[in-house]
């Protein structure tokens, strides 16, 4: 079992190098500032990769949840429309256009899951 000190530090390990990345600071002063903290070079790379991939999924997930939000949204106002158009004009058929809504849905859950590894 890993020790609650070693989770905490690796924690605020990453806190930091995120602070940091947040502030717009360079990468080698990035690994300078997480070096100091008393973690070898190559560790610090991984946390500061480790941040920037997390930070790369934050943006893919807020993507996908944006368009798949307005391809579901855009088919259903297509399918509501086509009724009410149908129903107004007396027409026996109207468009039915399921898949673009579940499209839209799956490409949310594609966010999600981006967001969850």
């Amino acid at each position: 079992m890993i020790d609650t000190n070693i989770e905490d530090k690796v924690k605020l390990l990453h806190k930091k190098a995120a602070q940091l990345l947040q502030n717009k600071a360079k990468d080698d002063e990035i690994i300078t500032a997480l070096i100091k903290e008393g973690i070898n070079h190559d560790y610090a790379t991984l946390i500061l990769d480790n941040v920037k991939d997390d930070v790369h999924d934050k943006k893919e997930f807020r993507k996908h949840w944006v368009s798949g939000s307005f391809i579901t949204i855009a088919g259903l106002l297509v399918n509501y429309l086509s009724y009410e158009i149908s129903e107004k004009y007396g027409a026996g058929s109207f468009l039915l256009l399921w898949g673009i809504v579940l499209f839209g849905i799956l490409i949310i859950v594609r966010g999600f899951i981006i967001f969850r590894k």
